[in-house]
C-alpha cells in the first residue's frame, strides 16, 4: 500500500516532519508522494501508477459552463469550495519547495511543479484514500493497488482491516460470474458526495439524502 507512513519514510520525510500543513492534512503528504513516485521511473509502484486515469471527473477539472450547470444544487458550493481549497494548497506548496530547506532533497523542487500535476495527484488521492486503524487510537491514509480500481455497486460493506493480520480484506459481496466486472459498497454516501469526491452519480443509490440550513 502507498501510505502516509511510506511517504514520511520517502524524500518527502525532512519536509512532512517540518511542516504543519503537511501533519495536519495527511492527504496532501499522500498526493505529493504519489507525484514524486510518477516522478521515479524506477518507482516500485510504477505499474500502479501507469493504470492510474490520467485525467478525472471531479469538480478539479470542471470548465465554468460545467461548473454553471450545479447552479440550484447544494453541490455547487462543495465543488467551488473544493476547488478554491486545491488552488490554494498548491500555491502553498509551490512556495514551500521553491524555498524550504527541507524541500531540496525532493524531485518536486527540481522538476517543473504545475497545478495540472498537483490536481491529478489530489483528484487520485481524493477518490481513492481509506483510513486504515495503526497503533490502536491513530489512522494512516492509504491507496491499495488493485483493490481501489472496483467501481461503486449499491449493496453492503464487504471490506474491513485486520489488526492480526495487519492486512486489508475484501470479501465478495455477491457471486460474480467468470469475466464479469468485480464491484464493491463505498459506503452509504449521498449521490452529491459521489459527485463532488469520487467523480461520479449513481443513479440507484438508496442512500441518497439532501441536507437541509
Amino acid at each position: 500500500m502507498i501510505t502516509t507512513l511510506t511517504a514520511n519514510e520517502s524524500e518527502l520525510g525532512p519536509l512532512i516532519k517540518s511542516d504543519r500543513l503537511l501533519q495536519g492534512m495527511p492527504n496532501i503528504a499522500l498526493a505529493l508522494h504519489l507525484l514524486c513516485e510518477q516522478c521515479n521511473p524506477d518507482s516500485f509502484w510504477r505499474p500502479y501508477i501507469d493504470v492510474l486515469p490520467k485525467t478525472y471527473a471531479t469538480p478539479l477539472y470542471y470548465t465554468i459552463d460545467e461548473m454553471k450547470l450545479l447552479e440550484g444544487s447544494p453541490s455547487l458550493n462543495e465543488a467551488m469550495n473544493q476547488s478554491k481549497s486545491v488552488a490554494r494548497q498548491y500555491s502553498y506548496l509551490l512556495q514551500l519547495f521553491h524555498n524550504h530547506p527541507d524541500a531540496k532533497g525532493c524531485c518536486l523542487s527540481q522538476l517543473p511543479f504545475t497545478y495540472e500535476d498537483y490536481r491529478w495527484a489530489a483528484s487520485s488521492v481524493m477518490t481513492r484514500q481509506n483510513k486504515f486503524p495503526f497503533n490502536d487510537d491513530d489512522f494512516i491514509l492509504a491507496l491499495i493497488p488493485g483493490w481501489d480500481m472496483c467501481n461503486h455497486c449499491d449493496g453492503k460493506i464487504s471490506t474491513d482491516f485486520s489488526p492480526t493480520e495487519h492486512c486489508c480484506k475484501c470479501y465478495a459481496m455477491k457471486d460474480f460470474p467468470a469475466g464479469s466486472q468485480v464491484v464493491m459498497f463505498y459506503g452509504p454516501r449521498a449521490t452529491s458526495e459521489f459527485l463532488v469526491h469520487c467523480g461520479f452519480v449513481y443513479e440507484e443509490n438508496s442512500y441518497n439524502r439532501l441536507k437541509m440550513k
